[in-house]
């Protein structure tokens, strides 16, 4: 990086970190005090925001700290933390999303089922979420893939390494952290807007106000989803590029989609 790519990257750094954190951290205050707020839907949405500040508290210091002082300042051990991470919580987010999707279209769709979705549901849907990105983020800890540094201030997995094992685990890790979350969340939004229009249509174009509200929660998950594509599709191209192609990325390239996937902490609050 240049002198003013180092600089650039501090001040946007410090911005996602900024913004993340105390945005997040506002949504998660106004739930906790307000008990109207506290129900099943909330609390995933809260865990989204959960999720979010902790990527603003134990991963942009590291960033942007590296990008003051213009390479990597916490080693390897700091490295691997770093990556993984990012990895987990970037994982943990959009597996939140499928759940809320799939939580949407159990509300909209099959509304006897719905009222099984309480409290306990959304707290073991949360733990399980957590331990489904653990799974998926883990293996480079013990030795499938690696976490290594990219682009000198920041650490990722190792896309670089053309080896069985760097490219199996890549496909692994896109496979069960994005393909089948997006497929979860594609099924169960097509079923959504699928019984709206049908009950569009048995009550003659007029829907209940019950079901508008469901609709308009539906929509605000629909924008957080596609927020959270819009931020990570440019990293996720520039990895599989780098991936399958062997293709060498520029610096000043690459650290472009991996500061915009950073910011998708700031979106959704």
């Amino acid at each position: 990086l240049t002198e003013a790519g180092f600089i650039g990257a501090a001040v946007v750094l410090f911005l996602i970190g900024f913004f993340g954190f105390f945005h997040n951290l506002f949504v998660i205050m106004l739930v906790v005090k307000n008990k109207s707020l506290q129900t099943p839907m909330n609390f995933l949405l809260m865990n989204q925001s959960v999720s979010d500040m902790l990527v603003s508290l134990f991963g942009n210091p590291f960033t942007f700290i590296s990008a003051v002082f213009r390479r990597w300042l916490f080693g390897p051990w700091g490295c691997v933390w770093y990556g993984f991470a990012m990895s987990f919580f970037g994982i943990a987010s959009i597996t939140n999303l499928a759940f809320i999707s799939f939580e949407r279209y159990i509300v909209i769709s099959k509304p006897f089922a719905a009222a099984k979705i309480n409290f306990r549901v959304s707290a073991i849907g949360i733990t399980g979420i957590y331990l489904y990105s653990f799974v998926v983020t883990a293996p480079p800890l013990f030795g499938w893939n690696s976490y290594i540094q990219e682009a000198q201030i920041s650490c990722s997995m190792d896309w670089l390494t053309r080896t069985p094992n760097n490219v199996s685990y890549i496909m692994y890790l896109f496979t069960f952290g994005l393909i089948i979350p997006l497929l979860i969340i594609l099924i169960s939004y097509i079923q959504v807007v699928t019984t709206i229009k049908t009950l569009a249509r048995q009550q003659a174009g007029q829907i209940s106000t019950a079901a508008k509200a469901e609709k308009q929660v539906a929509q605000m998950v629909v924008i957080m989803i596609s927020l959270f594509l819009f931020a990570w599709s440019p990293y996720t191209v520039l990895a599989l590029l780098v991936s399958f192609t062997g293709q060498d990325i520029p610096a000043p390239v690459a650290i472009i989609p991996a500061i915009i996937a950073k910011s998708s902490v700031v979106y959704n609050p």
